[in-house]
């Protein structure tokens, strides 16, 4: 099996077991441990050590031949071609057509909050830094008017961003009013809000219009407050936390349906605080209501800006590690994780569990990017187009003016599919990774060191959640039918 080049399969060595996860056909394989040995998965590939050829080395080495003719451990590679030149131009014309699922209007980039992590702070190189531009009345209209032109669509998605987009209250309010008469019942709104402006007439207007709230909210005060403060540098928790229980106090049921939260885990994470503090609070956490949130991974000195200092990374490793075992601990009992336990995993198992275990194309995708302004489409304060808010300012797609650009868009697409072109085939995880345009870029370039970090970051965190599946599930095998059920977006 010794190759000059890395296989594409990796080696998974649980406390009970041997297995091997086998990229062409996406299963994983329980093996003997004498197979496992055999098997080199590294780079690049070594000899086996057998210094004796017998008895235990010809079945071995016969059994790993019979494994390859029924299609395992195929050492040919894959072509890499997201976006084949013959292909581009339909989705493009198919994007333009339908417009985007949704349109995100940054309101303001106005923000009365100064979060020490912020992508706007001033610590990431590439990013815009928060201002006093707020998007004006005429430039939101042109947004608007624009998507509705898309008359095929049989439902319209807006988002409101910011900044802090209750900053401009009113304009949200004439635009939602101005939606809702044009298309009735088939438009749906959500906003992005830090929860400090959670007044009575706005819970009321959200509750009236039944817009889908999400609330940046790290965790109780202590943790919460470390990052999450004003421009006096003064915590923001109990204000938050006031407004999140003045609407929960004026409509539980819009509450349960309608509003999320987003907590970002800074390092230190204190996990365990986190999750006192939700299991504490159980008629404001239900479950799926919680999204967990990493800091941008786009170049930075945002750990210098925060006070962090490399221990305290090292003291994250072991919070993360005493969640696993709590995580394996539940499910392998049968129990059903805690709200926050199940958003620190639950996506990432359940992408395993429901991956299409069939044998690989000869030609496929570096998976997890979307088509620009197909998903999504980011309109700056100022009326410029961009595919989504995490990439927003990087590339331009297009304007309030002028709709999409084809040629911008196809350009990006181009770009994107020769940067990748002569990479990722030869990983074993290229059928479990995702990632987005954010995640391998600097700025408005594309990044092989960006890539290079991401690469091996994921592949570890990948061949981690590998680990933790098998563990899971050689205990209780049923331990993922829940995950059957669920959809991802």
């Amino acid at each position: 099996m010794n190759s000059n080049k890395p296989p594409l399969y990796k080696k998974i060595k649980t406390p009970l077991n041997y297995y091997i996860y086998d990229t062409w056909t996406n299963e994983i394989l329980k093996v003997d441990p004498a197979v496992f040995d055999y098997l080199d998965d590294t780079d690049p590939p070594v000899s086996p050590n057998f210094p004796n050829v017998d008895e235990d080395y010809l079945a071995t080495t016969e059994e790993i031949e019979t494994a390859k003719k029924n299609g395992y451990f195929n050492m040919d590679y894959p072509s890499i071609d997201s976006f084949p030149k013959e292909n581009i131009d339909l989705l493009i014309d198919n994007m333009v057509k339908e417009g985007p699922d949704l349109l995100i209007l940054n309101i303001t980039e106005q923000c009365n909050l100064r979060c020490k992590y912020c992508a706007y702070s001033g610590a990431y190189v590439y990013n815009r830094t928060h201002s006093n531009k707020r998007m004006n009345r005429d430039t939101a209209y042109k947004a608007v008017n624009w998507y509705l032109g898309h008359s095929e669509r049989s439902e319209y998605h807006f988002g409101f961003y910011g900044g802090e987009p209750l900053l401009s209250f009113p304009l949200i309010r004439e635009i939602v009013d101005f939606v809702k008469e044009k298309t009735g019942d088939h438009s749906e709104f959500n906003i992005t809000t830090n929860g400090t402006l959670l007044n009575d007439k706005v819970c009321r207007f959200l509750i009236d219009q039944n817009i889908h709230v999400l609330i940046s909210l790290d965790g109780p005060a202590e943790v919460h407050d470390r990052y999450r403060n004003n421009s006096k540098n003064q915590g923001t928790f109990s204000i938050v936390w006031d407004g999140i229980s003045r609407l929960w106090n004026m409509n539980r049921d819009f509450f349960e349906k309608n509003v999320l939260f987003n907590m970002v885990l800074a390092p230190p994470q204190r996990i365990k605080e986190i999750q006192d503090f939700i299991l504490a609070n159980p008629d404001v956490f239900r479950k799926n209501s919680i999204t967990i949130s990493s800091l941008n991974p786009q170049p930075s000195n945002v750990m210098e800006h925060m006070g962090i200092s490399n221990q305290d990374c090292l003291d994250t490793e072991g919070q993360a590690n005493w969640i696993r075992q709590k995580y394996i601990q539940e499910l392998t009992e049968s129990a059903c994780p805690d709200e926050f336990t199940s958003a620190y995993y639950n996506r990432q198992f359940v992408f395993i569990h429901q991956r299409s275990m069939t044998t690989m194309a000869k030609t496929v995708a570096s998976h997890g990017q979307c088509i620009p302004g197909g998903r999504k489409c980011f309109i700056s304060s100022d009326g410029k187009m961009y595919m989504c808010e995490r990439v927003n300012y990087s590339r331009q797609i297009g304007s309030v003016e002028t709709g999409i650009d084809r040629s911008a868009v196809e350009q990006l697409l181009r770009e994107y599919n020769d940067f990748f072109k002569n990479k990722c085939s030869d990983c074993w995880a290229v059928r479990l990774c995702q990632k987005c345009y954010n995640n391998v870029s600097r700025g408005e370039a594309f990044s092989p060191e960006e890539l290079e970090i991401f690469c091996s970051s994921r592949r570890n965190s990948l061949q981690r959640a590998l680990t933790t599946y098998c563990e899971i599930r050689e205990i209780n095998n049923k331990a993922f039918d829940w995950a059957e059920e669920i959809v991802l977006k």
